[in-house]
């Protein structure tokens, strides 16, 4: 009578070979998580997806397929025994169809090599910003990795400064213009001496809105109807009458999912005692400082009663 342990081994070679290499078939690297400045390509800006894996020849009928978020359809799908690959519409405009990972039969299409070329819109390229799932599978086994790819867009416009809200009522307003993806704001002040520590202005409440209309490449507006994922944002904190001297405040912005921050401050350089008689007949100058991260240098005097305020803002 022929042993058990001989038995088992004739079946599993003779009828169910696939599952012996159960374990064989696993992602083994995966590409970082990638950010991309959308206003800031070139003909030479290309990105790669990537997720390597190793496999043996349990591993038959192996298919690599990329998805997009939660859509159940593929982007993109290579099957290494017929070279047969499929290429979603999402990605077409910038797929490389000659780029190899490597020269390996059952791996060299498995990357995504995406030419970031400039489209005629922002809204184009955006749509390629999300999750992909590379999914690696046969008939023994599967296995999946996750990828994040941000393609952001910094802020056209990017204003912090003084605005009054009525005759005897200042504010600090702080707003961008034309971001993504959807921004956060924070109104923080520092007093003198402690300029290393920043505390929030939790009075502070944002308001953000989604653009109706879309960008060019010029950071034009344009008429073509499209679907546009920009986004508007404003916080405004009020003011007391008494602005001290030495205290430094600051509009911080974060573009989520990114590593992206800017920030500008204000600092009081002079004490004063909020005038409202004077204040009725004084328009505040709203300060533009472009959107740049140079540091410049602008002076704005307001009439108070008893002293000149010089606000000093500052772009980091």
């Amino acid at each position: 009578m022929m042993a058990a342990d001989t038995i088992h081994k004739m079946i599993i070679f003779g009828f169910i070979f696939p599952f012996y290499a159960i374990d064989s078939l696993k992602i083994l690297h995966s590409s970082i998580p990638q950010m991309i400045d959308a206003t800031n390509l070139s003909s030479s800006t290309a990105i790669t997806l990537d997720c390597s894996y190793s496999y043996d020849s349990g591993d038959i009928k192996l298919v690599i397929r990329w998805f997009h978020n939660d859509s159940p359809e593929p982007v993109y799908q290579w099957i290494p025994e017929s070279n047969i690959r499929y290429v979603s519409e999402l990605i077409r405009p910038y797929f490389d169809h000659n780029f190899t990972i490597n020269n390996d039969n059952y791996s060299k299409y498995r990357a995504l090599r995406l030419n970031l070329l400039q489209p005629q819109r922002l809204s184009q390229i955006q749509l390629l910003s999300g999750n992909y799932t590379c999914v690696i599978s046969s008939i023994a086994n599967q296995d999946s990795r996750q990828i994040q790819l941000i393609i952001y867009v910094p802020p056209r416009l990017f204003e912090f400064h003084f605005i009054e809200l009525s005759a005897n009522h200042i504010a600090l307003e702080c707003l961008i213009e034309n971001v993504y993806p959807e921004p956060q704001m924070l109104l923080l002040f520092s007093k003198q001496n402690h300029h290393s520590n920043y505390l929030e202005l939790l009075s502070s409440s944002i308001n953000i809105t989604q653009n109706e209309n879309c960008l060019n490449w010029n950071n034009k507006m344009t008429d073509d109807s499209c679907q546009s994922l920009l986004y508007n944002a404003s916080i405004q904190h009020s003011i007391d009458s008494i602005l001290t001297a030495g205290t430094i405040y600051e509009c911080r912005i974060k573009l989520r999912g990114t590593y992206y921050v800017r920030k500008k401050r204000i600092k009081i350089i002079f004490p004063t005692n909020y005038d409202d008689d004077r204040m009725k007949s004084t328009n505040l100058i709203r300060m533009s400082n472009g959107d740049n991260n140079n540091n410049r240098l602008s002076l704005l005097f307001l009439h108070f009663k008893l002293l000149l305020l010089i606000i000093i803002i500052v772009i980091l």
